[in-house]
């Protein structure tokens, strides 16, 4: 496994709201999910915001707000999935 994910800077917001041609919109989108084009596997424990995020995300845990690039770039083992991967872990220090 090597950290090859980065963690971006994000609003912290108390309210919802989406996003439409880059203007923010206060309030529930009418299609409310999240963007997981992209990702395979198992997603279960992860949460947070996937944009941003592609690949297998089997065995990894954690809120992944803010985090962008490509899970398979980590190189995470079959062994390592198994065991579970915190998804803090994936970061570039």
């Amino acid at each position: 496994m090597k950290p090859n994910l980065i963690k971006n800077q994000i609003k912290s917001y108390s309210r919802l709201h989406y996003i439409v041609n880059g203007t923010e919109i206060e309030g529930i989108h009418l299609n409310l999910r999240s963007d997981y084009l992209g990702i395979s596997g198992n997603c279960s424990g992860i949460r947070g915001n996937f944009s941003g995020l592609s690949g297998d995300c089997s065995g990894i845990r954690g809120n992944c707000s803010g985090f962008s690039g490509d899970l398979d770039s980590c190189e995470i083992t079959e062994e390592e999935r198994k065991q579970g991967i915190n998804i803090i872990d994936l970061l570039i220090k």
